[in-house]
């Protein structure tokens, strides 16, 4: 039985690994590969932050209809099981919200299923993606138009510790363009089924006045009200038995107001804030997540697939240039120009996007040429001469983009960048 655990293949980030005769084999997930392979294979595993389920290929009407892929999870004795869908059906999402759903079905609270005589807990007839009824769950989350790349255990980790009953101030903390918006935006997608009051999410990017924060939050729970105590008051008796998230974004911008959130969560007793900002709040009861740029590659040399399943800012920077230059060739040399690109920039995930979308007129080979100039190429020069009287400008020419980053604050101070960003609708 050990032999047969082994030689089930396996889904682990966005990869599909197998096994046959001896020779492991790889495939992304949402290619052509994989969906021929979902065709013909009889079951896999799926690996995930919140456990490992099964997956079977199944025919419907006894074994004369169609066939479809169906996910079992055994927990504490009961076999649950979820459909998931045909094979053109099962996206990278996909996969992820049948684990979040499968999870969601092993919280006692939220053991609705009956038993059958088989012993297995029937999924609820809702299928797995249809919209939780909104007076149960509702979310306020925006959908960001671009695949999010890696983060799985920076995922799983913020997940658990928002989990613990102490933990009711997250902040996630890094540099400019390090992705913690996006970061943010996958943990509440992934708690989602945890806060049956909801999760909301509240941009402050905009916000200078530390004095609108909490109008800000009381207008993203649907309140209007004037005058700053019965604006408190409202919020408080809002949010008082609720069992909620609320993600806070770009919280820099408006430090003074922290001390309000320790009395926000003081009169919310299951109230769980999820912030974003590039420092922590230094508050009483505030717990720091410091995000990482994306992980590099260990070697230029590695194989495609091997730089792939390793590197998610290889991965992230080939998604994006393919984009915008879609019949890019993926072999030995542009592996390790990619490689070499994402080392330059420090594997932060804004400067790899703005980098790719640079390929739209330039090679590979022109990009990375261009990288000793790195923030002129990134911004199309319209920025240097602000960066100029920043304290990044006298930092040495060797000096890393991500330090350039830090000592210059913020990429808000550079027009340009913005504008890009907004353009292209990224939000990481």
């Amino acid at each position: 039985m050990s032999n047969q655990k082994q030689a089930l293949p396996v889904v682990q980030e966005n990869i599909l690994f197998s096994q046959k005769d001896g020779q492991v084999s790889q495939l992304t997930v949402g290619t052509p590969a994989w969906y021929t392979w979902l065709n013909t294979a009889p079951a896999f595993a799926f690996r995930s932050t919140i456990g490992t389920f099964t997956a079977r290929r199944e025919q419907a009407g006894h074994k004369r209809g169609g066939w479809y892929w169906r996910a079992y999870r055994k927990h504490k004795g009961k076999l649950y099981q979820i459909y998931m869908g045909k094979a053109q059906d099962l996206t990278l999402e996909r996969l992820k919200d049948s684990a979040a759903h499968l999870a969601a079905l092993c919280i006692p609270d939220s053991e609705q299923a009956c038993h059958s005589a088989t012993g297995i807990v029937k999924q609820p007839t809702r299928d797995v993606l249809s919209p939780v009824p909104s007076q149960s769950f509702p979310s306020t989350l925006p959908s960001p138009l671009t695949s999010f790349i890696g983060r799985e255990p920076e995922i799983a980790a913020a997940s658990a510790l928002l989990t613990y009953p102490q933990v009711r101030l997250l902040t996630l903390t890094g540099t400019g363009g390090v992705g913690k918006t996006r970061l943010a935006l996958a943990i509440a997608a992934r708690m989602y089924n945890v806060f049956p009051d909801g999760v909301s999410f509240v941009s402050l990017a905009d916000l200078r006045d530390a004095s609108l924060v909490l109008l800000t939050i009381a207008q993203a729970q649907g309140l209007q009200c004037t005058g700053s105590q019965s604006l408190a008051l409202s919020l408080q008796a809002t949010l008082w038995e609720k069992r909620c998230l609320l993600v806070l974004d770009n919280f820099e911008h408006v430090m003074e107001a922290a001390p309000s959130l320790v009395h926000l969560l003081e009169t919310s007793r299951h109230l769980r804030l999820l912030v974003t900002s590039r420092e922590a709040l230094h508050v009483r009861g505030e717990h720091e997540f410091v995000v990482q740029p994306l992980a590099l590659p260990a070697s230029e040399w590695l194989s495609d697939t091997d730089a792939l399943v390793h590197s998610s800012a290889l991965a992230l920077f080939l998604e994006r240039a393919r984009e915008v230059r879609p019949t890019m060739e993926l072999n030995a040399l542009t592996i390790k120009q990619m490689t070499e690109i994402c080392r330059h920039l420090d594997g932060i995930p804004l400067a790899l996007e703005l980098a790719a979308a640079r390929l739209k007129v330039l090679s590979l080979q022109a990009l990375l040429e261009r990288l000793p100039h790195r923030l002129h190429i990134l911004t199309g020069g319209r920025a240097i001469s602000l960066l100029a009287s920043r304290p990044c400008a006298r930092l040495s020419p060797g000096a890393t983009i991500r330090s350039r980053m830090r000592r210059s604050a913020s990429f808000a101070c550079w027009p340009s960048l913005r504008a890009a960003v907004r353009s292209k609708r990224w939000r990481r």
